[in-house]
């Protein structure tokens, strides 16, 4: 193997392991807010959440330092799979590009989360909901709120479609896996796969309730979505269900940073 590629393996990994980490601690809070009915301040269960509480551990600076580095490794992943030259090139190809740009927004703001809570700096937990309130402010912000939550559902659907078409199996590096391997990684891909489509969906719904009612005040994120949620008929059933559709999640990314083809061959 190449050095490069030799490097995007080794970056591709950790980022993945960082992925099962932080979705892992996620639906560990989820799952005390579904059997307790609340949650603590400072352990929401979302991914400021589980960042506070895993710097509260015993060498917990350690191992934020360490999750911040697995983040960053999947910044330098994603990127190179932007930006990378494939062989044999084909439209479709786009579509990667895109997930792997997505990817790389979503990991560079995990990191740098990471960063500002080892700097001992702290978010503004209103900011969110401002920035919906201004959203829906615009002309036609209604139509943009209401596109993200339809954006939302259609990613859940997606991991719904992954998960039953076995799509998956494409991205396995078959030289690493074994008949048990095989047995171990499809079951955590498919589970996985719609544990993040109940994530998805639960926050594209209050997302479009947002936008139905015009109301900023609506849950907009993972945390307000399931602490809404928890009070509902019912809730706290279904809160446990989302956490450990999360927690399914995380395994569906331990499976992948073992047996994942990294770089992705076409």
């Amino acid at each position: 193997m190449p050095d490069e590629d030799r490097a995007l393996e080794v970056s591709g990994r950790l980022g993945l392991a960082s992925r099962a980490a932080i979705w892992a601690l996620t639906g560990s809070l989820a799952l005390r807010l579904g059997f307790e009915g609340h949650s603590a301040p400072g352990k929401e269960p979302d991914r400021q959440g589980a960042l506070h509480t895993l710097a509260r551990q015993p060498f917990g600076h350690v191992l934020v330092v360490l999750l911040a580095v697995g983040f960053i490794a999947m910044v330098v992943w994603s990127v190179a799979e932007v930006v990378r030259k494939r062989d044999g090139e084909r439209t479709g190809h786009w579509s990667k590009r895109a997930v792997a740009a997505g990817r790389t927004v979503l990991y560079a703001g995990l990191a740098l989360s990471t960063i500002q809570l080892l700097l001992g700096k702290s978010g503004d937990p209103q900011k969110q909901e401002k920035a919906t309130a201004d959203v829906l402010s615009w002309p036609a912000g209604r139509l943009l709120v209401g596109a993200v939550a339809v954006a939302l559902f259609a990613a859940a659907a997606f991991n719904v479609y992954r998960a039953v078409s076995r799509k998956y199996e494409k991205h396995w590096d078959r030289r690493r896996m074994d008949a048990r391997a095989r047995r171990l990684a499809g079951p955590a891909e498919a589970i996985g796969n719609v544990g993040h489509a109940l994530v998805f969906a639960l926050v594209g719904w209050f997302l479009g309730l947002a936008a139905i009612r015009f109301d900023a005040s609506q849950p907009k994120s993972l945390d307000e979505s399931l602490a809404k949620l928890v009070h509902e008929p019912y809730g706290r059933p279904l809160c446990v269900v989302v956490a450990l559709g999360m927690i399914a999640w995380a395994a569906n990314a331990v499976a992948q940073a073992r047996w994942r083809q990294i770089p992705d061959r076409d």
